[in-house]
């Protein structure tokens, strides 16, 4: 918030019963942090119990009525740009390094059949090994493991471009789990998460669902 320094997060409830919907809003700073929001959490789990994963895409607005511009106080504004600025000027993402090259991608860490055949807790053990392997160049800023992903890749982002580097120079080509891995630096738009596949079971459950709520 601009004004009162607080996150801006929206939580929308339906309207006959006041229940939550499950969807919300949250408000950046910065274009390229919705980019990166986007990017990063997309996939991920709600609760550390990875019974839920999130859906994260960029906000889309329509207009509803005649547009009424609103009356504005210029040097108040001024003052708020100069606070958001002086709040961002820490050194962080979005002024000094490219996002890009602070993010690692990691391929071939794990395979689909590690994960079907083990536990839930399997993939929040690989994350932990990796992360301790990982921050042993840098402090870690995000690590994702993208348990869908058919070339078991992994997200990690560093806080310095010089961990992120020696990330790529020592991972790629080095040898993990039997696999060759691959590094390299993200691209700034390839998405990374891939939806669990369905049984039969669940596909016909969640078209029952489906067909329910369509005649309700």
């Amino acid at each position: 918030d601009d004004v009162h320094g607080q996150p801006r997060v929206k939580l929308y409830r339906d309207k006959q019963t006041n229940e939550l919907k499950g969807d919300g809003l949250v408000t950046y700073l910065r274009i390229p942090s919705v980019e990166l929001a986007c990017t990063i959490l997309d996939g991920s789990p709600l609760r550390p119990d990875l019974s839920q994963t999130m859906t994260v895409s960029e906000a889309k607005f329509e207009q509803k009525g005649d547009y009424v511009q609103k009356k504005s106080d210029k040097n108040n504004k001024k003052q708020k740009i100069a606070k958001q600025e002086k709040t961002l000027g820490w050194g962080g993402f979005d002024d000094l390094v490219d996002k890009k090259k602070l993010t690692v991608i990691l391929r071939n860490m794990f395979t689909q059949e590690e994960v079907e055949n083990s536990g839930l807790g399997f993939v929040a053990e690989l994350e932990e090994d990796i992360a301790g392997e990982l921050s042993k160049l840098g402090p870690l800023t995000r690590l994702k493991v993208h348990a869908h992903h058919p070339e078991g890749a992994v997200t990690a982002m560093f806080k310095t471009l010089e961990a992120a580097t020696a990330c790529v120079e020592q991972f790629h080509g080095r040898w993990f789990g039997g696999q060759q891995l691959y590094a390299e630096f993200w691209d700034g738009t390839t998405n990374f998460h891939v939806a669990p596949r369905e049984s039969a079971e669940e596909e016909a459950a969640r078209l029952e669902r489906f067909s329910q709520q369509i005649e309700s």
